[in-house]
């Protein structure tokens, strides 16, 4: 099982996003009080378990933003 920190930076780098020397701490942190807040801390924690065991979520993320320029409808496996 990897490290949900690294699977975090990994799939960051993979979608294109810059990371700069902060990292992607503070954005996690905002998540996580949102979820908070929002009484969906269970969901958040699913989230950040399928980033973490997914090696290809780059590919799914990609393949439904195609979908979406496509105008089709997008499935809740999407």
């Amino acid at each position: 099982m990897r490290d949900a920190h690294r699977a975090l930076i990994t799939l960051a780098k993979k979608l294109g996003y810059t990371l700069d020397v902060a990292g992607l701490c503070h954005g996690f942190a905002v998540r996580s009080l949102e979820a908070y807040l929002l009484g969906d801390q269970d969901k958040l924690i699913n989230r950040m378990n399928k980033i973490r065991d997914s090696e290809n979520l780059d590919v799914l993320i990609h393949e439904a933003q195609e979908k979406l320029k496509r105008h089709e409808i997008l499935t809740p496996n999407d």
